[in-house]
């Protein structure tokens, strides 16, 4: 079962028809920035990932993983 998000917090997820990659979308309505555990897209510990922050440079993580989305802001994390 899925980890319960914080208030404010929203996951959507996809995946790519072609390859079968995943990624996701986290958002924030907030007005803090939220702190969300990130446990991956289904597959055993150690699951490496993008993490994309708008207008940041991106980052190499490995699931599962904490993740800040800032206030009102939203991050995106694509399988490696």
């Amino acid at each position: 079962e899925p980890a319960k998000l914080p208030a404010g917090i929203e996951r959507a997820d996809y995946r790519n028809l072609k390859n079968g990659k995943r990624a996701c979308i986290i958002t924030n309505r907030g007005a803090t920035p939220a702190v969300v555990s990130f446990a991956g897209f289904g597959k055993a510990r150690g699951e490496p990932a993008r993490l994309y922050h708008p207008g940041k440079a991106t980052v190499a993580l490995t699931a599962p993983a904490e993740v800040v989305v800032g206030a009102e802001r939203l991050v995106f994390l694509v399988e490696e």
